[in-house]
């Protein structure tokens, strides 16, 4: 694999996560370890792993030190489990799930009150 096609490579699964997970980062190496953050366990090392590669992508003389066997099946797992995810279902999950947080603290905090007005006979 030539440095340009690792580089390629690389920046292909960085504008995937920036697209997907909606991470910034203005070089591949700092999008996919935000990116890391935010994904599965068993995909983080894929991740981190292209993001130690991509500085040495960026020069010939270092980038044969990646091995492309593991950068092309690292891009590959990520890439399909990128491909995956829908961005407008997972901001609807996390709406939801906020919305049924919110109502359970304020369900608690009526009861609260209900008890203290029960207990002081107000009710």
């Amino acid at each position: 694999m030539s440095p340009n096609e690792l580089q390629d490579l690389i920046e292909a699964v960085a504008r995937l996560a920036r697209r997907k997970l909606g991470v910034g980062g203005r070089t591949a190496e700092v999008s996919l370890t935000r990116a890391a953050r935010v994904m599965p366990h068993d995909l983080r090392s894929d991740l981190r792993f292209l993001a130690g590669a991509a500085p040495l992508a960026l020069s010939p003389k270092l980038a044969p030190m990646v091995d492309p066997r593991r950068a092309e099946r690292a891009a590959a797992a990520v890439t399909a489990h990128l491909r995956g995810l829908d961005p407008r279902r997972e901001r609807s999950a996390a709406v939801l799930r906020w919305a049924g947080w919110a109502t359970l603290y304020g369900l608690l905090a009526v009861g609260g009150v209900a008890l203290v007005a029960l207990g002081r006979g107000l009710v």
